[in-house]
């Protein structure tokens, strides 16, 4: 049991920690910690891609219908992919990946979480 307050609780599974009435899922090395999510490490943006093709930048549009190499193409620009264990969250910024399990809203991640019961006196 664990005591909160006045009251008992059952003890949280191993990887969890207790407020309350509910247990979260502990945050993974490297993101920070709050009650019920997580902060994101750093987010990293790359420079913006110019449209080189064989030596030469390419001027219309037909031209630069994909992207060259390992890029990508956003609001009609190429941008260098992400590194693994991030994803693009707009033109050029990369964000990490929230862990299996966690949900993403921008700047976190929700922390996993489930009902330990009422406490008792």
């Amino acid at each position: 049991q664990q005591h909160e307050g006045r009251l008992c609780y059952d003890a949280c599974k191993p990887g969890y920690t207790g407020t309350l009435d509910r247990c979260y899922k502990d945050c993974p090395a490297g993101f920070g910690n709050t009650i019920t999510s997580c902060t994101k490490p750093a987010s990293y943006g790359w420079g913006m891609c110019v449209w080189w093709k064989g030596g030469t930048i390419q001027k219309t549009l037909f031209d630069r219908q994909s992207c060259p190499g390992p890029s990508e193409m956003y609001a009609s620009l190429c941008y260098p992919k992400c590194k693994t264990g991030f994803h693009n969250v707009g033109a050029n910024v990369c964000s990490p990946d929230c862990p299996a399990g966690y949900t993403d809203f921008g700047v976190g991640c929700t922390k996993p979480d489930y009902y330990r019961g009422v406490g008792t006196p």
